[in-house]
């Protein structure tokens, strides 16, 4: 009978407790809230331990022994700015060599999910101060990376709302003015006329008084309508029409006002005759204003304007083509932007709601401008 040497005692308790120390710190380990990996044979990198939190994270095989090596091709991931990870720009390997890393990644899931995660490694010293290893911690920050971008989504709307008003009370407020005080003007001058005056003179003042009150009516119309396409609810309420009626009757309005500009308003709708489509009039009728009004800024007296239109295979298209000075290339692709004017030293200048609430209509229709 061999009988135990206190060396050999001392020898199994020193193990019993190492292995006590072991088990509890692998218990620790799958238990922390963290995906966490060990490597060890620095410089190269050798997968040591693998939490469990790590395991469900990646949803991807983990080779416990085996090499970091090819570890980027077979757990793919990038950063923010797009730049596949490379093995040696894994948190883990960066560690070995002694850095202290975090950064933020991008990886794929096993199951071809993406998500958002902090990258954080630190180095792994011996007594003698020689990196022998690196520990991984990666943190899952989709949920919070979501949250963040709808706060910015949030905040950008809120920015955006401020610029929009800014913008309204400045158009606004020039805009009005001008009709306003022909308002004024005139009604003052109509309060001073004298039962001697001639009903000339009356009528001219209250057409002007008219006019100007069309005017402001039609800026207030406009950023109404605007506002209503902002917040997605500009009604069409769409019912089988003859287009021609639509447009003629919008048309026929513009007639009187073209010819005191001595302008002419020709109609090419023959192509049209007797087509029908499913159309909220007064909101077609609207575009046509809209387009009419926009093209007697710009044309000259002598000139002309022409409503016309033509069916395709599945379409009816309508267009209004003027004859006045043309929209420079560089523009064209701004003339339906809100609150977008050109620069021309002549042009006259309105809200600039114009063309993108005719936009906006068309395409509640299901057109296209």
């Amino acid at each position: 009978m061999r009988v135990r040497t206190p060396a050999e005692g001392e020898f199994e308790r020193l193990t019993a407790e190492l292995e006590l120390q072991r088990d509890t710190l692998l218990a620790i380990i799958e238990q922390v809230p963290l995906a966490l990996l060990f490597l060890d044979n620095a410089p190269e990198g050798r997968i040591k331990l693998v939490s469990k939190q790590w395991r469900e994270m990646w949803s991807r095989p983990f080779v416990l022994g085996g090499p970091l090596a090819g570890h980027s091709e077979d757990h793919p991931a990038w950063f923010p700015d797009g730049r596949r990870l490379r093995d040696e720009d894994f948190g883990g390997t960066r560690a070995l060599r002694g850095e202290t890393v975090r950064q933020e990644l991008v990886f794929e899931r096993g199951d071809g999910g993406k998500r958002n995660v902090i990258d954080t490694a630190s180095p792994l010293f011996d007594r003698k101060g020689n990196v022998i290893g690196s520990i991984v911690a990666v943190v899952d920050i989709t949920e919070a990376k979501a949250r963040e971008h709808e706060r910015e989504k949030l905040l950008e709307e809120a920015r955006r709302a401020v610029r929009a008003r800014d913008e309204v009370l400045a158009v606004v407020s020039h805009d009005l003015r001008t009709p306003l005080g022909v308002v004024a003007l005139a009604a003052s001058q109509l309060a001073n006329v004298d039962d001697d005056s001639d009903v000339a003179t009356t009528r001219r003042l209250a057409t002007r008084i008219h006019r100007a009150a069309n005017a402001m009516e039609q800026i207030i119309g406009d950023l109404l309508d605007f506002a209503r396409m902002e917040v997605g609810r500009l009604v069409v309420e769409p019912r089988e029409e003859i287009l021609t009626d639509v447009v003629g009757d919008t048309t026929d309005g513009f007639a009187l006002l073209a010819a005191e500009r001595g302008v002419e308003l020709r109609s090419c709708l023959d192509s049209l005759a007797g087509i029908r489509v499913r159309c909220d009039r007064s909101q077609i009728a609207r575009v046509i204003s809209n387009l009419l009004g926009n093209a007697l800024k710009f044309v000259p007296e002598g000139r002309g304007i022409e409503v016309g239109g033509y069916t395709t295979e599945h379409d009816a298209v309508l267009y209004v083509r003027d004859e006045g000075q043309g929209i420079r290339p560089e523009h064209i692709p701004y003339v339906f932007d809100r609150y977008w004017q050109s620069d021309e030293k002549d042009a006259k200048h309105g809200l600039g709601l114009g063309l993108a609430i005719v936009k906006g209509i068309i395409e509640e229709h299901g057109g296209r401008v």
